[in-house]
């Protein structure tokens, strides 16, 4: 009995893994420290994809918003890996040194996030999402 309860919680267990499918969001953020560059920042939903632009200067806030397709998400949500997000090294930020910060965070249905901050310091798990990173730069 009690190897039946082990085997019912382990299963309970790995079957609440996030996958691509709970993803509901994507968001892109690059945020510049340097007086007179631009912020940037990007959702994507299955619905839609909004962009707005910032700097530090007295410019107006801008903001876009267009359509996605099914297809693009399904684009989007092939080019996560999910273990990489959950492994890789973030650094804790270069704005404050003007430098530019380059964020991902995955938002899921169960309210949770995985978050990403200039990741590419990482040799071993930043590869793994630089599709992704490609994929959003091409859009």
């Amino acid at each position: 009995m009690k190897q039946l309860y082990l085997l019912i919680l382990s299963i309970f267990i790995f079957s609440c893994k996030p996958t691509n499918k709970d993803i509901i969001k994507v968001e892109f953020k690059s945020i510049c420290g340097s007086k007179g560059c631009k912020s940037h920042r990007s959702v994507f939903t299955k619905d839609s994809i909004i962009e707005s632009y910032f700097n530090w200067n007295p410019e107006a806030f801008k903001e876009t918003k267009r359509t996605n397709t099914p297809e693009n998400w399904e684009k989007l949500l092939k080019n996560v890996d999910i273990e990489a997000f959950k492994n890789i090294k973030s650094d804790s930020g270069r704005y404050q040194y003007d430098g530019t910060d380059e964020i991902i965070i995955l938002h899921f249905s169960n309210q949770k996030r995985l978050k990403v901050s200039n990741g590419d310091q990482d040799s071993l798990y930043y590869p793994r999402i630089e599709k992704l990173y490609q994929f959003y730069r091409n859009q």
